[in-house]
Protein backbone atom coordinates (compact mmCIF):
# COMPACT_ATOMS: atom_id res chain seq x y z
CA UNK A 1 0.00 0.00 0.00
CA UNK A 2 2.06 3.08 -1.57
CA UNK A 3 1.43 6.77 -0.98
CA UNK A 4 -0.08 7.07 1.93
CA UNK A 5 0.38 9.96 3.69
CA UNK A 6 1.53 10.19 6.96
CA UNK A 7 2.86 13.88 8.73
CA UNK A 8 3.91 15.13 11.85
CA UNK A 9 0.88 16.77 13.17
CA UNK A 10 1.98 19.80 15.23
CA UNK A 11 -0.36 21.72 16.01
CA UNK A 12 -3.10 18.38 16.98
CA UNK A 13 -5.99 19.50 14.34
CA UNK A 14 -5.76 16.13 12.21
CA UNK A 15 -4.82 17.42 9.33
CA UNK A 16 -1.36 17.14 7.17
CA UNK A 17 -0.52 21.00 6.38
CA UNK A 18 2.19 20.55 3.82
CA UNK A 19 3.80 24.04 4.23
CA UNK A 20 3.75 24.38 8.09
CA UNK A 21 4.45 20.45 8.94
CA UNK A 22 6.58 17.55 8.25
CA UNK A 23 5.28 14.76 5.95
CA UNK A 24 6.48 11.50 3.91
CA UNK A 25 4.50 9.01 1.92
CA UNK A 26 4.97 5.06 2.51
CA UNK A 27 6.48 3.20 0.42
CA UNK A 28 5.32 -0.66 -1.59
CA UNK A 29 5.71 -1.71 2.41
CA UNK A 30 4.01 0.81 3.92
CA UNK A 31 7.25 1.86 5.26
CA UNK A 32 8.10 5.45 6.16
CA UNK A 33 10.39 7.17 8.93
CA UNK A 34 11.28 10.95 9.92
CA UNK A 35 15.13 11.90 10.32
CA UNK A 36 16.70 14.49 12.14
CA UNK A 37 13.92 14.96 15.28
CA UNK A 38 14.78 16.38 18.24
CA UNK A 39 13.43 14.93 21.93
CA UNK A 40 9.82 15.86 21.24
CA UNK A 41 6.27 14.24 21.53
CA UNK A 42 5.16 13.89 17.98
CA UNK A 43 1.97 12.96 16.93
CA UNK A 44 2.16 10.88 13.62
CA UNK A 45 -0.94 11.32 11.43
CA UNK A 46 -1.74 8.76 8.77
CA UNK A 47 -4.24 10.74 6.23
CA UNK A 48 -6.79 8.09 5.38
CA UNK A 49 -8.20 7.24 2.17
CA UNK A 50 -11.48 6.89 1.04
CA UNK A 51 -13.42 3.69 1.23
CA UNK A 52 -10.84 2.42 4.23
CA UNK A 53 -11.26 1.90 7.80
CA UNK A 54 -8.28 1.67 10.08
CA UNK A 55 -8.10 -1.03 12.50
CA UNK A 56 -4.55 0.28 14.39
CA UNK A 57 -4.49 2.97 16.28
CA UNK A 58 -8.06 3.15 16.33
CA UNK A 59 -7.35 7.37 16.32
CA UNK A 60 -5.47 7.06 13.15
CA UNK A 61 -2.13 8.52 14.83
CA UNK A 62 0.32 8.00 17.45
CA UNK A 63 1.63 9.85 20.39
CA UNK A 64 5.55 9.25 20.14
CA UNK A 65 8.14 10.41 22.35
CA UNK A 66 11.80 10.88 21.00
CA UNK A 67 14.86 11.19 22.70
CA UNK A 68 17.50 12.71 20.91
CA UNK A 69 19.45 9.95 18.61
CA UNK A 70 16.75 7.50 19.42
CA UNK A 71 14.89 5.41 16.51
CA UNK A 72 11.23 4.26 17.61
CA UNK A 73 9.94 1.30 14.67
CA UNK A 74 7.04 -0.67 14.31
CA UNK A 75 4.73 2.89 14.56
CA UNK A 76 2.58 0.69 12.12
CA UNK A 77 -1.25 1.54 10.60
CA UNK A 78 -3.58 -1.22 10.09
CA UNK A 79 -5.86 -0.67 7.77
CA UNK A 80 -8.74 -2.74 5.49
CA UNK A 81 -10.54 -1.71 2.14
CA UNK A 82 -14.23 -1.32 3.26
CA UNK A 83 -16.34 -0.36 -0.18
CA UNK A 84 -15.16 -1.89 -3.29
CA UNK A 85 -15.67 -0.33 -7.18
Amino acid sequence: MAWWKICIDKNNNNDCEENIESFNVTNNNWYYEFDGLITWTYIIKLIPHQNWEITNPTSWKYNIILWNGQVKDNNNFWAYKTKWK
